[in-house]
């Protein structure tokens, strides 16, 4: 059981959804936080501040849906490959399923919770201006896009605590 294969797929699974979710975090926790900053203390204008927000949505865009399926894909393999092993007194490759689906539900969350926000946000992004009105409702739509962010990290978070378990039981 313990080949090459599933170790490394074991390895990529958990450090795959952790980096994740501490990619997804980091947007909530820091980057979104220090533009609404700016938006406050610096002058940065409404209009600069959710196109800095929809820059930084098409890097992860680009980024996060790939490494999900990578990641989500690794522990598949994992849960296929202990398919019927019973090391935790549980199927595992239920389990190894289970963190898969963790890892990949950030794409259905997106679109589900998140899509309405992402429009009006970007939206916004277009104008090279913004009315006062508009600016204020920019700025409640990018904390609240960070808060539905933060809940969205949870789940590779998740996915990644249960692949760790696994890999020390």
């Amino acid at each position: 059981m313990a080949s090459a294969a599933f170790t490394t797929g074991k390895l990529v699974g958990f450090a795959g959804a952790a980096w994740l979710s501490g990619t997804i975090a980091s947007l909530s926790l820091v980057s979104v936080p220090a533009v609404t900053k700016s938006l406050k203390e610096d002058g940065l204008s409404a209009a600069h501040a959710v196109k800095v927000w929809r820059n930084n949505f098409d890097f992860g865009k680009g980024l996060a849906p790939p490494v999900a399926l990578a990641t989500a894909s690794s522990l598949a393999f994992c849960g296929w490959t202990a398919r019927n092993t019973r090391a935790t007194g549980l199927k595992d490759g239920r389990l190894f399923f289970l963190s898969a689906a963790l890892t990949i539900a950030i794409v259905p969350f997106t679109i589900i919770f998140m899509g309405s926000t992402n429009a009006k946000l970007l939206s916004l992004a277009k104008k090279e201006e913004l009315t006062a009105s508009e600016g204020q409702d920019g700025e409640a739509l990018l904390n609240k896009w960070a808060s539905i962010n933060g809940v969205r990290s949870l789940l590779p978070l998740a996915g990644a605590v249960l692949t760790g378990a696994l890999i020390l039981a």
